[in-house]
């Protein structure tokens, strides 16, 4: 309901009454009224922030400006007290002056549903202030308040000014006392008594423009703490309703982070198989090409060297980091599509690591949600306990400057008596209410708001009842930083176990992160591995062992497996006799009775056969003379391990 009538019209006066008569039938016959806005232009300072009542008088805009003024009086003292749904109430800008805040003062002492209130830009006193403070001292329900700052500001402004001018009286009233007395004792008593008489009333109007301050700074204050104490029942008063409502939330939060701590568990499990067979087709991958590079003269002994070092079925961005490396760079266009590939399998991988990692996000959030929650039905337990009748309103400092007024002396600073200096004091005098007519009047005549203005009174405030967790942060950041500033090698993790440590390699940034982030996550093998005696993963195996005896507790390592017992056979020739046997995984494609052409350790190539019940996958051992010849000759294998636990 906003008024736009013009100011100062007979017709503008009519229009308002009736106005003013409509919002009673509104406010006394609507049952489901709420909130009722009839703010009018008034303004108690000027856009520049000064006070145009400085000087006792209104300005042009002021008195031009639409407003209801104290017609609203009628609407106070007939309409409000009977209104029980009326929530909202903003008369700002109307101007209403004491008399119309003394009527509001009144019906808020009868009204029980009023909490907001707007009564800035009222020409407001300390009389219309002290009213609505003494009716809120019994009407507990209103708890949004905010001072009329602009009403405050207009007002202390008019004080300091007061204040200034009964500096220059004083002045005036000094030199007009000097004046009265001439040479030789005479003295003009007319002249003296009118300036002792100005003299008083200059002291008089400073101790008046001091006393409107302090007055109107301590009923802010009571004001305010008023509020404060109505806002302290609200909250009392709501506590059960708010612990309900945070109960609620607090469960609500405990299950959606549940929810995605679940997701995240089955997208892991679900892909974590899929993820180790792609790393194991990686590294045969590899091991196929460089005995395709073999066969066509290439040297590919540092890939040997390099797997060997390895002892892993699998490839993964350590690795592969590792293998870049070694390899030559001759031959790194021939690898070159392998890498990629490798780069390409990583990336997916470390896009589903992405998905995982932002569920994990998720229920860390909703976890601290619910601990904010659950701290929040603490503390409104806590306040339901309390007795919304005891609360008292807190004290707060009025913010008042106590000053010596100028020019007052200290006893015996000029002499005392007979011996007093008169002119020392005369001037001395002078000079203070000089300097404090050029200087700004005591900074408690200006108002910078209640927020600023109104501290509490305590020395310090009591620790919060309730301390509110803090929300926990992910560490992949922290993780990838400890990563890149280790200098050793970082040892890989099987369900928490150690297994090996890898050789330390200088990484890329890239590398560094891709390694860290899978380095430091948990990676278990989709089968038991074996370790077979006499092969090169059982002699690697034995020498990470050795070396990792003196730095921590022994890794868990695969049990190692004897081979069958060999029908008994006739002597053959000592070179024969050095042998070694490795374990071979048969490529896709290859199946029982097919040939297969293995690469030996020592660069040489045999040529087996596949057995009966061995598959695609499946393992096979092949025993690998001391010096493999070149040639491709037939080898009969042992028979093949049983099948594993868990067949990859």
């Amino acid at each position: 309901w906003q008024l736009a009538l013009p100011a100062g019209t007979e017709r503008a006066v009519a229009q308002r009454a009736a106005s003013v008569r409509s919002l009673m039938r509104l406010v006394t016959t609507a049952d489901g009224l709420a909130a009722l806005k009839c703010g009018g232009g008034y303004r108690s300072l000027e856009p520049d922030g000064t006070c145009p009542a400085a000087d006792g008088r209104s300005s042009t805009r002021q008195r031009a400006a639409p407003s209801y003024g104290v017609q609203l009086e009628s609407l106070f003292r007939f309409a409000l007290p009977k209104s029980s749904s009326l929530t909202l109430l903003d008369v700002s800008g109307n101007n209403l002056g004491d008399v119309g805040l003394s009527a509001l003062g009144g019906a808020l002492k009868l009204n029980r549903s009023l909490r907001r209130l707007e009564i800035d830009n009222n020409a407001a006193g300390v009389d219309g202030l002290k009213s609505i403070n003494l009716a809120l001292k019994g009407n507990k329900k209103v708890h949004s308040l905010a001072l009329p700052d602009d009403d405050i500001s207009a007002l202390l402004a008019a004080a300091a000014a007061r204040y200034k001018r009964s500096l220059s009286d004083e002045l005036a009233a000094r030199q007009l006392l000097k004046s009265a007395y001439g040479r030789g004792g005479y003295c003009n008593h007319a002249v003296k008594q009118r300036g002792m008489a100005a003299l008083k009333s200059a002291k008089q109007e400073q101790a008046r423009a001091r006393v409107a301050k302090d007055k109107l700074r301590t009923v802010c204050a009571s004001l305010q703490a008023s509020v404060l104490r109505n806002g302290e029942v609200a909250t009392i008063t709501a506590a059960g309703k708010n612990m309900r409502a945070e109960s609620k939330l607090a469960s609500e939060a405990s299950k959606s982070a549940a929810k995605a701590q679940g997701k995240a568990d089955a997208l892991r499990e679900a892909n974590k198989e899929k993820v180790w067979l792609g790393r194991h087709k990686l590294l045969d991958a590899w091991v196929k090409h460089a005995s395709v590079l073999g066969k066509r003269g290439h040297d590919v002994g540092w890939f040997g060297e390099w797997r060997r070092a390895w002892g892993k079925p699998y490839l993964n961005p350590a690795a592969l980091a590792a293998v870049q490396k070694r390899m030559p760079a001759a031959q790194r266009e021939e690898w070159e599509a392998l890498v990629l590939g490798a780069e390409d399998t990583f990336a997916s991988e470390e896009t589903l690591d992405a998905r995982v990692q932002g569920l994990l996000q998720e229920a860390r959030m909703h976890r601290s949600q619910a601990e904010f929650h659950a701290a929040e039905v603490q503390y409104h337990g806590m306040l339901s306990e309390k007795d919304p009748r005891a609360e008292a309103p807190p004290r707060l400092e009025a913010g008042i400057v106590r000053t010596e007024p100028p020019g007052k002396e200290r006893p015996g600073q000029f002499g005392s008596g007979y011996y007093t200096n008169w002119d020392a004091r005369r001037n001395w005098i002078y000079g203070e209410l000089r300097t404090a007519m050029a200087q700004p009047p005591p900074r408690d005549y200006a108002w910078k708001g209640a927020a600023a203005e109104l501290v509490p009174a305590a020395p310090a405030a009591s620790a919060p009842m309730v301390s509110y967790p803090k929300p926990e942060l992910p560490r992949a950041e922290a993780a990838v930083a400890k990563a890149v500033a280790k200098a050793a090698a970082v040892p890989e993790v099987s369900m928490g176990t150690p297994v090996y440590t890898a050789t330390a390699v200088e990484e890329d940034a890239a590398t560094a992160k891709s390694a860290a982030a899978f380095a430091t996550a948990a990676e278990p093998l989709p089968y038991p591995a074996m370790l077979v005696k006499g092969s090169v993963y059982e002699a690697s195996a034995a020498g990470r062992v050795a070396s990792r005896a003196t730095s921590g507790p022994p890794p868990a390592v695969s049990p190692t497996f004897e081979l069958p017992a060999a029908p008994a056979a006739p002597a053959a020739p000592a070179a024969q006799q050095a042998q070694q046997v490795m374990l071979v995984a048969v490529p896709p494609g290859v199946y029982p009775g097919m040939q297969l052409l293995v690469a030996a350790p020592s660069g040489g190539q045999v040529q087996v056969t596949v057995p009966q019940g061995v598959g695609p996958g499946s393992q096979l051992q092949v025993a690998i003379p001391a010096v493999a010849s070149s040639s491709r000759g037939s080898s009969a294998p042992p028979p093949p391990p049983p099948p594993p636990a868990n067949p990859a």
